[in-house]
């Protein structure tokens, strides 16, 4: 096709610098699981226009949501919902633990909670707490606790201090006790468990990951000047239309095409990942026959283990790349690797839970504990803000999340991407045709390596 971006796995022909052709924006297909289900077929489900004004009302139609178990699922309305705090009480068995947990801290319910959760968590029961001092009343508690108080109450003769103990009295009652406290923290730990094991199944993280990504990408400077089209298919339903019925995606894509403006360069942007090994490449050839049926380029994900192969010459991957690339149609795709920190872990001193003493990641975080977001995205961000301004910044992306952790007495950043990649890493994977993302030890940011060279 002539004019565009030069997106190649090949390192032959990449360095050309060439821009958009038409100088009238692009027309961005993006495929992924936006609403999470398998059904309807994905053959039914309508390509929907997206911006960033309708962005809630796309998202309110496609619903996009979760199995929880056999007829539970968990929906998401708007972007808010992802976050546990909207969540927590549509789960029932979270919402019947959080109002045990507020029983126990309620003396008139306290007991009968502790006995429901002693039936529930028979192994999780506290030991038994020391009794209190024999004899030791609740006002001999508090005023061992508070101090002694006067041997003799004046009589209340002011009627103002009648009325207000009148009011008072009503309301005081016994403290929780300490094995209540200890059943409460056991409340605490199970949801915290809970939370954690359902916001890092994959299920959720790869639903939440797509469509934060999508709103940064929709919000990004330049963006109202594209036209962006959602297309619900999963990786697993795109091999499946591979194999069996590849023209009917081609045709779907081909008709909506129809009413596409003249002079906008398509690109399809694929929340999705691959490895090049036998089973990834008949749907990267796929991936590839679908862009060069829309005159377009095909932007995607590589995975671990591709990068990895290509780092290492012993690997055979590495040996055969050049026959790979041209096995799968690799001058049609771009391959973006490692995965961007889409958003800050939860926790007291980032964005605490309501009500719960909740950390998502511990110290220091695991990568496996954090949300990475498909790097696909960065890259067609950058063409965006490529159709304005190419400089040696516009690769570079300051916004991504950021935080810092202790560690051995330092405060030390946590790096943006999924995997840290050094300077000659970063140049082995140019140079074999993938776009690597690179951050920072200590520095905020991610950049796209001589990302300019590319328009």
């Amino acid at each position: 096709m002539a004019g565009g971006i030069d997106f190649t796995m090949g390192f032959q022909t990449r360095g050309a610098r060439r821009k958009n052709s038409g100088g009238e924006g692009y027309r961005v297909y993006l495929l992924g699981s936006f609403s999470g289900r398998h059904e309807p077929a994905w053959q039914q489900r309508p390509i929907r226009k997206i911006d960033v004004d309708n962005f809630e009302q796309v998202m309110r139609q496609i619903a996009p949501s979760i199995e929880l178990g056999p007829g539970s699922a968990l929906a998401f309305e708007a972007i808010e919902d992802f976050h546990p705090d909207a969540w927590i009480g549509k789960i029932k068995l979270l919402a019947d633990l959080q109002q045990l947990k507020r029983d126990l801290h309620n003396p008139h319910n306290a007991e009968q909670a502790a006995a429901k959760i002693r039936a529930f968590f028979p192994a999780s029961a506290p030991a038994p707490v020391p009794a209190e001092p024999a004899g030791e009343s609740q006002e001999d508690m508090l005023e061992r606790l508070l101090g002694k108080r006067p041997e003799a109450r004046p009589p209340a003769t002011d009627s103002v201090e009648r009325l207000i103990r009148d009011m008072v009295a009503p309301h005081v009652a016994k403290s929780v006790s300490a094995e209540h406290q200890a059943l409460a923290a056991v409340v605490d730990a199970t949801i915290s468990q809970f939370i954690a094991t359902l916001l890092h199944s994959p299920d959720f993280r790869e639903l939440e990951a797509l469509w934060l990504a999508l709103r940064d990408l929709l919000n990004e400077e330049g963006a109202d000047a594209q036209q962006w089209f959602l297309v619900d298919l999963s990786q697993q339903e795109l091999a499946q239309a591979a194999q069996s019925e590849p023209d009917t995606l081609k045709q779907k894509l081909a008709a909506h095409l129809q009413t596409a403006d003249a002079g906008r360069q398509v690109l399809l942007l694929g929340d999705y990942t691959f490895n090049a090994d036998g089973e990834d490449r008949p749907t990267l050839r796929y991936c590839s026959a679908l862009a060069a049926a829309c005159h377009a380029r095909f932007v995607t994900a590589a995975g671990h283990q591709l990068a990895a192969n290509l780092l290492d010459p012993a690997s055979a991957t590495g040996q055969q790349w050049p026959e790979i690339c041209a096995e799968v149609g690799g001058e049609r795709l771009m391959l973006a690797y490692p995965g961007v920190l889409q958003r800050l872990p939860y926790g007291a001193k980032r964005d605490p839970l309501q009500g719960l003493d909740f950390e998502e990641c511990g110290v220091p975080p695991d990568p496996a504990e954090l949300l990475w977001s498909n790097p696909a995205f960065l890259a067609v961000r950058f063409l965006v803000k490529a159709e304005q301004t190419v400089d040696e910044s516009t690769g570079f992306f300051g916004d991504v999340p950021a935080f810092s952790y202790p560690q051995d007495g330092e405060s030390v950043l946590q790096a943006a991407t999924e995997v840290v990649l050094n300077e000659k890493q970063a140049q082995q994977l140019w140079d074999r045709g993938l776009m690597p993302v690179v951050s920072f030890r200590q520095r905020r940011g991610v950049k796209l390596l001589d990302a300019a060279t590319l328009v």
